[in-house]
């Protein structure tokens, strides 16, 4: 009876110990100091609005200056949207390296040779500590670790002396977990290259459209057309992000335009709608030769297609059965390495406990950042790409 007492306040031990560590991960959040301040003194914007949250315009809108084309023009509207737009407050700051090379900013030579530098693995282990994949998954490991340290301790001495599982049983499963876990990282590479080639081809879409405006309209109508692909950038990223889109809309169109593009579901095709609309009225009105109006709606349609892929993307993850099933069986690895690891002495068995969690569950855990990569790609900076190419076209 003493030893099931033993046992049980031993059980008891280990569940609080967890549950405490599960609270401290499910509280934990990535603090990433960043000027929030834009210029001339216009307020924050609201970050990380969530899809379904209703979306209320910022308060520095109010503020705006009229965005009639008569009264604004297309270059002062993209000096404004680069100003309000200069902070990128819609990125998840806990998937993003503070001070460091990443993948959510567009790289120059200075970053190709900064990563490429043979000092690498030195500036890779003296940041080790603040490492965002070590921070998500460090409250795991050490729960792995507390187990291994409970069984060790407690748990087998007094439960299964002489017990110890055979590392041959342990090597039968590595094979299958590796399996899983580069499978896994395979496909979220592919959607990340796939997501970014989808808005290379955008950027060069609307390039190419804004340039046809301009050799085949008058200057004003051309850049009335180009005012709805300047931000069309921007109403994508507000879809794939859940942000607000009212502050470049209003810099941009017309009140009508605005509000017509707000008021829809899919704000890019109510810019894409528009677009055509204008265009049609060109060729009819004779100002648009057909093979002129043919080769802009084509453009359009390129355009479009760019964007399907992005909502793919966005909306059809991995499947989560496989995700689910990857996840389960990792844990169920590592819960079991403990067993194995009997006959080790306790350093030498934490330390192992520790390193393979950390390595298992850091590759599971890039996987799944990769698997949202709108997330991590630099959308502000293709937005802004797309915008002043745009304006470069008309100026």
């Amino acid at each position: 009876f003493g030893g099931f007492k033993m046992r049980q306040s031993i059980i008891i031990k280990f569940i609080l110990a967890s549950l405490s560590i599960i609270n401290t991960t499910l509280s934990f959040k990535y603090t990433h100091v960043a000027q929030k301040s834009i210029c001339k003194g216009h307020l924050n914007r609201p970050s990380n609005l969530s899809a379904t949250q209703p979306s209320t315009p910022p308060p520095y809108t109010k503020s705006l200056p009229p965005s009639d084309p008569t009264t604004t023009s297309i270059f002062d509207a993209v000096t404004m949207i680069s100003k309000i737009r200069s902070i990128d407050s819609s990125s998840n700051p806990r998937l993003i390296s503070r001070g460091g090379l990443t993948l959510a900013k567009m790289w120059s030579h200075q970053e190709w040779t900064k990563h490429q530098a043979t000092t690498r693995y030195f500036r890779h282990i003296v940041k080790w500590p603040i490492s965002t994949t070590f921070r998500l998954i460090s409250p795991v490991c050490l729960m792995f670790t507390i187990w291994s340290y409970m069984y060790n301790t407690y748990i087998r001495p007094s439960c299964f002396p002489t017990f110890v599982l055979p590392l041959s049983a342990v090597s039968l499963t590595s094979s299958a977990v590796a399996l899983l876990l580069t499978l896994r990282t395979n496909q979220s590479l592919e959607r990340l290259a796939e997501a970014r080639e989808g808005w290379g081809t955008l950027v060069s879409h609307t390039r190419n459209t804004a340039a046809l405006l301009n050799a085949y309209l008058k200057k004003d109508d051309a850049v009335r057309g180009c005012r709805n692909l300047a931000i069309l950038g921007w109403v994508l990223k507000s879809q794939l992000r859940g942000e607000d889109c009212s502050d470049v809309t209003s810099c941009m169109l017309t009140s009508s335009d605005s509000e017509f593009v707000l008021s829809r579901r899919k704000k890019w095709s109510a810019l894409l709608r528009l677009l055509r609309t204008f265009v049609s009225e060109k060729a009819l009105d004779g100002s648009l030769n057909n093979m002129a109006h043919g080769n802009i709606l084509d453009q359009i349609s390129f355009i479009n297609n760019s964007i399907g892929r992005c909502e793919r993307i966005f909306s059809s993850p991995t499947p989560p059965t496989y995700t689910r099933h990857t996840s389960r069986v990792l844990v169920l690895w590592l819960f079991l390495l403990p067993l194995g690891l009997a006959n080790v002495s306790l350093p030498v068995a934490l330390a192992a406990q520790f390193l393979t969690s950390y390595v298992l569950l850091g590759i599971d855990e890039i996987g799944v950042e990769l698997e949202q990569p709108f997330q991590i790609i630099p959308l502000n900076s293709l937005c802004m790409a797309i915008m002043n190419d745009v304006a470069d076209e008309v100026a």
